[in-house]
């Protein structure tokens, strides 16, 4: 068993999950956390594109933002994993809105 499963095993907290994602890279504890949130992260895209299509495109940028902007997390800095997760998501999907409204624009 590698160093990754370990912390993965013995996380109690997802800002565990978190500091092991962005120092290590760790792929077992990106896994551990996407399936403790998926479903409410997507809900939330969901709620906020209102089109599964483009709902499951926002939830895979945040996944990759995810990914590879742990690095700057710092814990304790918002009040919970959930609202940290919840902000990059909402910026990507706000990102997607002002997308759409230009190729709106531009087909006009």
């Amino acid at each position: 068993m590698h160093s990754g499963s370990a912390v993965v095993e013995t996380a109690s907290s997802d800002e565990e999950l978190l500091v092991a994602i962005g120092r290590r890279q760790d792929q077992e504890a990106f896994n551990a956390l996407y399936r403790r949130h998926e479903k409410r992260l997507f809900k939330l895209a969901l709620s906020l594109v209102r089109d599964a299509q483009e709902a499951q495109d926002v939830f895979q940028r945040t996944l990759l933002r995810i990914w590879s902007g742990c690095q700057y997390y710092r814990p304790h800095a918002t009040s919970s994993t959930f609202s940290y997760l919840a902000q990059i998501l909402v910026n990507e999907a706000r990102k997607n809105l002002r997308h759409r409204q230009r190729l709106r624009l531009r087909a006009k």
